[in-house]
């Protein structure tokens, strides 16, 4: 028997990491709006499970306010970032 085989993590589980890896980048470089995206797509391919319900639903909710303080922002005339 392979063990090696069986402790691999299945393509869908590495296509969801980067979901959520891909968003940790666009948060840090402010581009609030593709964040959202990688988030909700994650949420769209893993709905009900406790990580997405205690963890990333919640980040999804703090990056659409930050998505909305930059609109503000450069509707204002300031220095929104929104990717």
């Amino acid at each position: 028997m392979n063990l090696n085989a069986r402790c691999r993590p299945s393509p869908r589980t590495l296509s969801w990491g980067a979901r959520v890896g891909a968003a940790a980048v666009y948060e840090k470089r402010g581009e609030w709006t593709e964040a959202i995206n990688e988030l909700s797509e994650y949420v769209r391919m893993d709905c009900c499970t406790h990580y997405s319900d205690d963890v990333v639903k919640p980040k999804l909710e703090e990056l659409r306010k930050k998505e909305q303080e930059a609109l503000a922002a450069r509707a204002e005339g300031g220095e929104g970032s929104n990717g």
